[in-house]
């Protein structure tokens, strides 16, 4: 009898030991379908694209109508002018979207510019698994301040393209990869004379940290919103979204 408990107890600890061998191949396999997901390029398919347009930038409180945080003032008045004034939930993330437009959400990345891919995958993670079950295709727009584009300029760059040392896009690839596509929105670099090219990290560093002045937010509000406006417009038809490099 001694003999037969000793067996059962050696065939137990297999079966157990087998159990969480598969349990534990099954969890590295969802959290590698999950990576792959999450660092994959947009493509078109037979399903409507679904955007969810994200700003970047610094606190609000502190840092607002900052140069770096031009994302957000464009999200901010893109939002107002356009009606997303209905605050969404989903899961701890708030997002603000328009009941009348079931094919875009808004939404601010929360914290520090540096640290703009920490702070974005887990609610760009929720937004991918929600509307993949809603049969959507769902594509990452990214807003963000650009220094080699004069103020009033915008521009869009697409998918696979290198962050060129801007540090939230550099954070955004290191925790999201490359597919998504940027709207960057000119701040210039009016802190040096006409020629120059003076590059003093702590010179740039003063500079994108400093407020626009009143002229300058003018330009802001009157010309780049209207630009990034119309990007959007036509990022709903299909055009910019699925380009790569």
């Amino acid at each position: 009898m001694l003999r037969s408990s000793i067996i059962g107890l050696g065939i137990l600890i297999i079966v157990v030991y087998a159990i969480d061998n598969i349990i534990f191949t099954m969890k590295s396999k969802a959290v590698s379908n999950s990576l792959n997901l999450l660092k994959r390029l947009s493509i078109p398919n037979e399903n409507r694209p679904f955007l969810m347009i994200t700003s970047i930038g610094n606190p609000e409180n502190q840092y607002q109508n900052t140069r770096h945080s031009v994302g957000h003032s464009i999200l901010h008045e893109y939002a107002r002018r356009n009606g997303f004034n209905v605050k969404k939930s989903i899961s701890r993330f708030e997002f603000l979207s328009n009941e009348n437009k079931d094919n875009i959400i808004l939404y601010e990345t929360q914290g520090y510019m540096n640290l703009s891919g920490k702070n974005l995958v887990q609610p760009w993670s929720k937004i991918l698994e929600l509307k993949l079950k809603e049969s959507f295709n769902p594509v990452l727009i990214v807003l963000h301040d650009e220094l080699d584009l004069e103020l009033g300029k915008v521009k869009v760059r697409k998918q696979n393209s290198s962050h060129r040392g801007h540090n939230g896009l550099k954070d955004i690839q290191k925790y999201i990869g490359k597919g998504y596509t940027a709207v960057q929105i000119g701040i210039g670099r009016n802190y040096q004379k006409e020629g120059e090219r003076n590059r003093n990290p702590n010179i740039v560093a003063d500079y994108v940290l400093s407020k626009f002045k009143p002229e300058e937010k003018d330009i802001i509000d009157e010309i780049s919103v209207e630009k990034v406006s119309d990007i959007i417009e036509e990022m709903e038809n299909g055009k910019y979204i699925f380009d790569k490099q």
